[in-house]
């Protein structure tokens, strides 16, 4: 099987940036129009319309903040009703002691899920499942065991079981494709690249060649003018808040690192005790960033900065 890479922007820029330029040459290409077909027969406003197009497909495409704020608020919503089946099980257990004699309850214990129980109340999704479908099996196998003629395991007590369960699970469902979002990135980045290469460097190069003699107007086609009129250096900052994944409580002592694509100038700085740091005056740019803390997993990603929007970004550093 063959590695699954995710393609890599073509563009020197955010996706924001990215979408701004576009929209000014897109502009420009109108207001010279005529000038162009002049030069290349295929410039037509049809040839546009199709820019203008391509460029509202890309932009339609969601986002990673779009597709990271889906994942992160079913997460916290899985968090209350993950706590309420572990509820559960921690009653399953004391029915089991009830029913069972002590030499034979951590075999039972263990068929009812017990070995995932640490891991399920830390929030790790794959062992909370796997325990809660041990459990309601055990309970299907021993009801009458555990019922014990009434005396121990309330009759309705499964059915609540598998309604929690059903609760977190319906959660769980739509959480798995939201944090898998390696196919969405592409298809963003493809259609991304797409309109870069086949409108935007396309219209830069015979714009600059048609208004070769005449400085005012090629500018009106150079990708790195319009971006420094976008966005001028110097012009965004970026707030990392870090916490700990299995509690909202700052990180603090966590090292955050930001270092500008392409570039090797390495930013660090220690997370305080309000849980965030802050990288002020900085370039427009894409960051390679990574979060680290002794006993933690170092987390790392990529964040697009924008002129003057204040980026945010929140990490949660999960436990070794």
């Amino acid at each position: 099987m063959g590695v699954f890479h995710i393609p890599q922007a073509e563009y020197n820029c955010t996706q924001a940036e990215f979408y701004e330029i576009c929209t000014i040459l897109l502009a420009n290409y109108r207001a010279n129009q005529a000038a162009l077909q002049a030069f290349k027969g295929k410039y037509t406003p049809t040839w546009g319309d199709d820019f203008e197009a391509a460029i509202t497909a890309a932009q339609a495409l969601p986002s990673d903040e779009e597709r990271g704020e889906l994942s992160e608020t079913l997460r916290l919503e899985m968090i209350p009703l993950n706590k309420t089946c572990c509820n559960n099980w921690q009653d399953l257990k004391r029915y089991i002691a009830e029913a069972f004699s002590k030499d034979i309850q951590k075999p039972k214990l263990e068929a009812a899920g017990s070995l995932y129980y640490e891991k399920a109340a830390d929030f790790n999704w794959e062992q909370a499942k796997a325990m809660h479908l041990d459990a309601m099996q055990f309970m299907t196998d021993h009801s009458a065991e555990l019922d014990m003629g009434g005396l121990n395991m309330p009759a309705g007590f499964p059915g609540q079981y598998l309604t929690d369960y059903n609760a977190w699970n319906d959660k769980y469902d739509l959480f798995m494709p939201a944090r898998q979002t390696k196919v969405a990135t592409m298809n963003k980045v493809t259609a991304n690249n797409a309109v870069y290469k086949d409108y935007a460097m396309v219209l830069c190069s015979d714009g600059q060649a048609k208004f070769r003699n005449s400085a005012a107007e090629a500018q009106f086609f150079v990708w790195e003018t319009i971006r420094e009129m976008v966005s001028p250096p110097s012009s965004a900052s970026l707030k990392v808040t870090v916490s700990f994944d299995e509690l909202d409580a700052p990180a603090v002592g966590a090292e955050v690192a930001i270092k500008k694509k392409g570039t090797n100038a390495l930013s660090t700085a220690t997370v305080g005790v309000d849980g965030s740091v802050t990288f002020g005056s900085i370039d427009p740019a894409v960051y390679l960033w990574s979060v680290s803390l002794a006993g933690r997993q170092t987390q790392s990603g990529e964040k697009d900065v924008n002129k003057g929007t204040g980026a945010r970004l929140t990490v949660r550093l999960p436990l070794v």
